[in-house]
């Protein structure tokens, strides 16, 4: 026998759940805390809104144990993770699951086989806490980097290495799905924001002369190339990473991991969510575009290293990202191999940065001018890759 002991403010369909995995929870409770009776259970904390939560299970008073993981979500969304993850495992270590999927009124569960206490997110913004010393910062930034650079190296070896290379990628039918998402309103957005100026091909905005996004996306979308196409991720950002009882990164939410894409999404995915979503929100806005400007070339986080921005927590944000992009733009070069073009990469960052303007957590401004950057920059080279 067990107790369930509730930190958080579990509902009673939380409660099913757990009664519903209860034996698979024993018989991890058995092998890492024996003695123990009494499961506790609470939140994991996710930066940003989600409709889809996960539920931390561990098993020690002191939490020595690190926690079980389960995901509770709408039932076509257990499904589709379900699924995908299971067609994946062969590519993504992380992604089969241990359990069949439980399902209750409108929603479902599942129970990852991996376990963490913490998302990268998190210890990302706990990096940036101004509390910190100098050497706790630089620790704590040090750790982040490692965090990434596992990640990848894993994903590399089982999954992006096995991708063939050279093949037709047309964008329309690779990216469509990122630029619409779920509720379609990146462009209505645009549109809005940038008001009677949408009507220009290179508009000022935020006193940057861009090229306008949104026929960008036109040209783009009528475009193929071709490139390295295979199994991902697909929606690689801080918060789907968890570290593990071992300091391991481990990859969770597999909703998008079950079809072959270009690879560079796990990597511009990752870097915008850096520069847009988790990015402090006392930021000035000269700085911001200096630094946007800067990352248009490919070894551009140097230039942010080695400079001194005018806060030590913009200093402390801006050097942290820079050293992350450095990992994510070296392994993304090393995945790609032989042919690897810069432009490549600027392109599916425009392509994913589109439709990420939808999600409310993203700082659409700054991210809306970056994207016209970035158009800017593939249109002064006629949109090709070379």
């Amino acid at each position: 026998m067990f107790t369930i002991k509730l930190t958080g403010q579990i509902s009673q369909d939380d409660i099913k759940v757990l009664k519903h995995f209860r034996e698979k929870l024993k018989k991890r409770k058995k092998l890492q805390s024996p003695r123990c009776r009494t499961i506790c259970v609470d939140f994991l904390p996710r930066e940003g809104e989600t409709v889809k939560k996960v539920l931390k299970v561990w098993y020690a008073k002191d939490r020595q144990y690190f926690a079980s993981m389960i995901k509770i979500a709408h039932k076509n969304d257990i499904i589709r993770e379900y699924s995908a993850g299971q067609r994946a495992s062969n590519y993504i270590l992380d992604a089969g699951i241990d359990e069949e999927p439980y399902f209750f009124n409108c929603d479902g569960a599942l129970l990852y086989k991996h376990r963490g206490d913490k998302a990268l997110a998190t210890k990302i913004l706990e990096t940036l806490d101004p509390r910190l010393t100098p050497q706790q910062y630089e620790h704590k930034s040090g750790e982040i980097c490692n965090y990434v650079d596992i990640m990848y190296k894993d994903l590399h070896n089982s999954a992006y290495i096995k991708a063939p290379n050279d093949i037709p990628i047309p964008l329309r039918k690779t990216y469509e799905q990122y630029i619409i998402r779920k509720k379609n309103l990146a462009e209505p957005w645009i549109k809005s924001i940038l008001g009677s100026k949408v009507e220009f091909i290179h508009p000022t905005f935020l006193d940057v002369r861009i090229f306008n996004p949104i026929v960008a996306l036109r040209k783009l979308f009528r475009r193929t190339i071709r490139g390295r196409f295979g199994y991902v991720h697909g929606d690689l950002h801080p918060n789907n990473i968890i570290i593990d009882k071992t300091d391991k990164p481990r990859l969770i939410d597999f909703d998008w991991s079950g079809k072959k894409r270009h690879i560079l999404v796990d990597f511009v995915l990752m870097e915008n969510s850096l520069r847009f979503f988790l990015c402090p929100r006392a930021i000035n806005i000269h700085e911001q575009k200096m630094v946007d400007e800067w990352l248009l070339k490919e070894e551009g986080y140097r230039d942010i290293l080695h400079h001194t921005f005018r806060s030590t927590a913009a200093n402390r944000y801006y050097h942290l990202i820079a050293s992350v992009i450095e990992k994510i733009r070296q392994h993304a070069k090393s995945s790609i191999g032989a042919g690897y073009k810069f432009n490549e990469y600027l392109l599916s960052q425009f392509l994913i940065l589109f439709g990420l303007l939808e999600i409310e957590k993203y700082r659409i401004h700054f991210a809306l001018r970056a994207l016209g950057l970035i158009a800017k920059k593939l249109s002064e080279n006629n949109w090709e890759i070379t």
